[in-house]
């Protein structure tokens, strides 16, 4: 799990808390600040799941190549 995907998390939890309590206070300002900050919280979390969806490609890639390179015998350096 990417940092950021956590951070996300934290952050729509704590925008859920600050909505919530808007509402029970009649306070439109508070209420609106945590439904704003439970978007930025979905965002960021969305960021840090394409981080870490990249970073699972690129794994992939070279443990591909990996196994490619050990399949064939070929390595950098026997080519010198």
């Amino acid at each position: 799990m990417d940092r950021e995907e956590v951070k996300g998390k934290v952050d729509q939890g704590i925008g859920q808390a600050k909505e919530a309590l808007g509402t029970l206070t009649g306070n439109p300002d508070t209420q609106a600040e945590g439904e704003n900050q439970q978007a930025r919280g979905k965002a960021r979390e969305s960021i840090g799941k394409l981080r870490d969806a990249a970073g699972n490609v690129a794994d992939d890639m070279v443990d591909n190549a990996e196994r490619l390179i050990h399949r064939t015998g070929n390595t950098k350096d026997d080519k010198h």
